[in-house]
């Protein structure tokens, strides 16, 4: 017997009532449940560093569409792409639980802080290379409106979810 079940057989608690107090205390549910903080924690990061190296990735993968698509269209293009991976990484943060406020703070200014730094070497690096080239195929972009755009349109879900969440 462990130190907690002689002190409860000492109050008065009949075996069955001892037995059932330790197998609740010590079930795996109970276990779990101490574990799920530091889980959410390691999930949050996870979830976030694979924000960062998504918006890397999307980044480079748009240097040919920023190189042939104009203006008009290529805003169309990033806002979509922008929704649809802000939407993802909503879904990722959200489906954490018991993720504390300031992770949000985090996520909500951090992220969005990097995208447009990367989103906009990204325009100025595809401007330079526009700018070597002889072909007047390739289009130069705007360096400000581009990763605007992007970081607007990925974090709209993010806002639209965090306004719907705190106006309960």
């Amino acid at each position: 017997m462990t130190d907690f079940s002689t002190r409860l057989k000492k109050r008065g608690w009949t075996e069955t009532e001892v037995k059932k107090a330790m197998s609740i205390m010590y079930s795996k549910k109970a276990r779990e449940s101490h574990q799920a903080p530091r889980m959410n924690k390691i999930l949050y990061w996870t979830a976030l560093i694979l924000a960062i190296i998504g918006n890397f990735l999307v980044c480079i993968a748009l240097i040919p569409v920023l190189l042939v698509i104009s203006d008009t269209t290529l805003v169309a293009v990033i806002f979509l792409i922008g929704i649809s991976f802000g939407a993802l990484f909503t879904i990722l943060i959200k489906d954490i639980e018991h993720v504390d406020p300031r992770h949000h703070v985090i996520a909500g200014l951090f992220l969005p802080a990097l995208a447009i730094i990367i989103m906009y070497v990204t325009v100025r690096l595809t401007n330079q290379i526009v700018a070597k080239q002889t072909a007047s195929v390739f289009l130069q972009q705007n360096n400000v409106l581009i990763p605007m755009v992007y970081v607007i349109a990925f974090m709209l879900p993010y806002l639209i979810s965090m306004f719907y969440h705190y106006r309960r």
